[in-house]
């Protein structure tokens, strides 16, 4: 499921609208979250879906919240590269959200998607 809260495409279909904890009490373990690089904010990460939604690290917390409080509980992550528009108007994606991302994966010394991996374990630990 997309990890948005309530949100609508640019294109005006709706991606969500529930957030995650609401959809993690509603027993969805499995989340599929695009991510983007905000340019102007020192690369911090978002969740994206055509705009920055929700900082990952909100999401995190939500999901670190939920597993302390439901130990026994797994949740699935799929994180790649999303895209997003610099505004809501109808524009075209600016690759500028996606360029640092694309960029590090291409530092051999660092995993595909290295910040994304040391923000998960910056959250929720190893």
């Amino acid at each position: 499921t997309q990890a948005t809260a309530g949100t609508f495409s640019v294109d005006g279909i709706q991606k969500q609208n529930l957030n995650i904890q609401q959809q993690l009490e509603l027993g969805i373990r499995a989340f599929d979250l695009p991510i983007c690089a905000d340019f102007e904010n020192n690369n911090k990460l978002w969740v994206c879906n055509e705009l920055l939604l929700v900082p990952l690290a909100r999401v995190l917390d939500e999901m670190e919240a939920f597993l302390q409080r439901e130990t026994s509980e797994v949740i699935v992550v799929l994180a790649k590269i999303g895209e997003a528009r610099h505004t809501a108007a109808l524009e075209n994606v600016d690759p500028r959200y996606s360029e640092f991302l694309r960029e590090e994966a291409l530092q051999p010394q660092n995993l595909p998607g290295q910040s994304v991996h040391n923000e998960f374990i910056n959250r929720l630990g190893e």
